[in-house]
Formats: C-alpha cells, sequence, structure tokens
C-alpha cells in the first residue's frame, strides 16, 4: 500500500503542482545547480514508481534505448572487481542506475500530449527568467568586485544547453520570434559573462545551428563522423597532444596546458589496462603526473579525472566501455533521425555544444553533469511524436 498511496499522491501533469514544479525547475538549475540536479533525479524516480505500478517493466524492454544504459550500469558495476577502489567503483555505479533508470522513464512518458502541453511553455518561461536573474546576479556581482563563482559557470553551463531544445520547441509552435529571442538572449548573457565554458559552447551550438540550417543534409553526414571520431579517435589520439605541444598555437597551449599533461599522463595509464580499465571512478587515485619532459606546474599533481568523457571511459571502462559509449551515441543518432525535421538543427547545435563541454570538463559521473545532459534530452523528448509513450492517467493499470 505504500506504493500505492505515493503513486496516488503524484502530481498530474496539468495540475499546479506540476506547473510549478516545471516552471521553476530551470532558474533552480541556475542559480543552485547542485539541487536542481537532485530534484530531477528524485522526481524522475517517483514518475518511476508510478510507470512500473501502471505499466509494469514492459516499456523498458521496448526502448531500445535502454540496453546501452544498462550495458554502462553493468560494466561499471563488474569494474569494482578489479578497480583499485572497489567501494567507490560499486557506489558509483549503483548511483548511476538510480539515475539512469529514472531518466529513461522520463524519456518513455516525454511523448504525452499532456506532458507537451503543460511543460513546454512553462521550461520556456521559467527558463528565460533563469537567464535573467543570472545576468542580474553576475552584473551585482561584478560592481562588488566578486568572479563567478563554480555554482555561476554551471548555471550558464545548463543556459548554453538548455536554450536548444527551447527554442526548437517555440520554432516548431510557429513562434520563431520568441525562439530567436531566447536564443540572442543566452548568447548575450554567455558572452557578457566570465564562463568561457559556456560561451563557447554556445559559439560552437551556435555555428551547428547556421550550418544545419543552410546545409542540412552535409551538416548531418559532417555529425555522424564527428560522433564516430568522438568515440573512437579522441580516446586515443589526446595522448599524443603532449608531444605536440612545440606545434601547437601557443594561445591553445597557454589556455589549455594543464588539460594536455592531463590528457597524455591519463592516456598513457589507459594504455596498462586497455580492454576493461581501471574501474568506475578510479581516475582520483591513479598515480600523479611525472615529471617528464618540459617544466609543467601540472607535474606531481593527481587529477581527480581526465575532463573528457571519452578519455574517462577508456580510462575507467577501456574499450568494452568506449563500444557502451558508442552504442548510446548510436541510438542518440537514430533518435536524432527521427524528430521532425524542423528540430535537426536544433538538435545538432544541443549536440554540438554537449560535446564541446563534455570534451575539455566535469566528471562524468557527477549527478550535475548527467542533469546537465540529460534534461535537455528529455525535452526534445517532449517535442517527439513518440506513439509507444507510457500511461500515467491515473485509475489506468497496463498489468
Amino acid at each position: 500500500m505504500a506504493v500505492d498511496d505515493l503513486v496516488t499522491a503524484l502530481p498530474r501533469p496539468g495540475s499546479v503542482a506540476a506547473r510549478v514544479a516545471v516552471a521553476t525547475l530551470p532558474p533552480v538549475a541556475v542559480l543552485l545547480p547542485g539541487l536542481a540536479a537532485g530534484a530531477f533525479f528524485v522526481g524522475a524516480g517517483l514518475l518511476t514508481l508510478a510507470v512500473v505500478r501502471r505499466n509494469g517493466f514492459e516499456p523498458w524492454r521496448r526502448a531500445v534505448w535502454v540496453w546501452p544504459g544498462a550495458a554502462a550500469v553493468l560494466l561499471g558495476l563488474a569494474s569494482a572487481a578489479w578497480s583499485p577502489v572497489p567501494e567507490r567503483t560499486a557506489t558509483t555505479a549503483l548511483n548511476l542506475a538510480l539515475l539512469i533508470v529514472p531518466a529513461c522513464t522520463l524519456l518513455l512518458a516525454a511523448g504525452q500530449e499532456r506532458l507537451r502541453d503543460h511543460a513546454l511553455p512553462l521550461w520556456a518561461a521559467g527558463g528565460l527568467a533563469a537567464a535573467l536573474a543570472l545576468v542580474a546576479g553576475e552584473t551585482v556581482a561584478r560592481a562588488a568586485g566578486a568572479s563567478s563563482a563554480l555554482a555561476t559557470v554551471k548555471g550558464y553551463t545548463f543556459l548554453a544547453l538548455w536554450v536548444w531544445p527551447v527554442a526548437g520547441a517555440l520554432w516548431l509552435a510557429g513562434r520563431r520570434h520568441l525562439a530567436t529571442a531566447a536564443m540572442i538572449a543566452v548568447t548575450l548573457a554567455s558572452f557578457a559573462s566570465e564562463a568561457d565554458l559556456s560561451w563557447t559552447a554556445t559559439l560552437v551550438g551556435g555555428i551547428a545551428l547556421v550550418c544545419a540550417a543552410a546545409a542540412p543534409v552535409a551538416t548531418v553526414r559532417v555529425a555522424a563522423l564527428l560522433l564516430f571520431a568522438y568515440a573512437v579517435v579522441l580516446p586515443f589520439a589526446l595522448g599524443w597532444l603532449p608531444a605536440w605541444k612545440d606545434d601547437l598555437p601557443s594561445a591553445l597551449v597557454a589556455a589549455a596546458s594543464g588539460r594536455i599533461d592531463i590528457w597524455g599522463h591519463l592516456s598513457t595509464l589507459g594504455w596498462e589496462r586497455p580492454v576493461l580499465g581501471w574501474g568506475l571512478q578510479a581516475s582520483g587515485v591513479l598515480p600523479p603526473i611525472p615529471a617528464v619532459g618540459p617544466p609543467s606546474a601540472y607535474h606531481g599533481v593527481q587529477a581527480s579525472y581526465p575532463h573528457n568523457v571519452p578519455l574517462q571511459v577508456r580510462l575507467e571502462l577501456g574499450i568494452a566501455g568506449l563500444a557502451v559509449l558508442a552504442a548510446i551515441l548510436l541510438a542518440a543518432w537514430r533518435a536524432i533521425r527521427a524528430l521532425p525535421r524542423t528540430l535537426v538543427p536544433f538538435t545538432l547545435a544541443f549536440t554540438a555544444g554537449a560535446l564541446w563541454v563534455s570534451c575539455i570538463s566535469y566528471n562524468l559521473w557527477s549527478d550535475f553533469t548527467l542533469f546537465l545532459y540529460l534534461m535537455p534530452i528529455t525535452l526534445f523528448g517532449l517535442l517527439a511524436d513518440d506513439g509507444g509513450a507510457v500511461d500515467l492517467a491515473p485509475g489506468r493499470h497496463g498489468r
């Protein structure tokens, strides 16, 4: 009865509670990213209980993109057997499962018309309010002589990825002026900030949007090649960068010297366990960067994580993990191609921005990072025409 009571208490898509939750999530995500990530996954977890209660486990068996996620969790859990920190590895794998399953539930539920009708305008309004609040707060902080805090940088990064599905939703609804205004507002906010990660992600996404609008077929083909290189080439090519330091532009070396040293060192460690890796979350306990080659401020530093998702997957889960990553990207690519054509440029813009962020920052397994990618993906799911959406209507049972 406890589960029944909990499911009954869940707010319905059109209820006041559900509308308030949807509208306030973007501002909270910008101003308090950690709290928003927790709220997102707790809410999705409760939704999972409702789906299981009313539909059983059939929706997950029918969703092809669930299997790569399950493979990632199982491989991560198995890696505890050879990890130097087995408890941390097992805990991270279980936490990953608790995050992935609710996110999959949201994608399964996304195709419902009621969710689409109620969530999209509120999500857009809440996100624009968040952008204004963030810019205002940044302006006040600068006037006081303060620099951007880490949470502020995360907030700007969230906006840089959030804007594409929202602009796509507005464009699809025929509100092109609002879509353009949203993109301009976030772009101006990103470039006015001190958050380099945010404005570069916005720039990369904007370039992809323009290319996809001007030459959609060619851009789709290039995107497919880039996704392949992301999963297959990049995790190994990063290890060559330290040897190329003298040939790289000095501005690039000055800006990314630390990353280059970290990538080169961790890539070398990856060759010691090439097939299955060191274990989930083992990056932070591996040997520090040795004092070899030209002097570097990062010699002797122990990297907590690689600051690059493909390299982190290769280092911690080996070639087996890269195969799972490729399967996840393939499932995502199939989903992109199934979206309405109008949305493809916006989807490619988000994909480009997300890949850029994943290549230079954040630990893949943190709650915020997964939230950063999964929340916009869920919004794209709201825009998809999914005839297999699960039933969330009260009083109906699929079993």
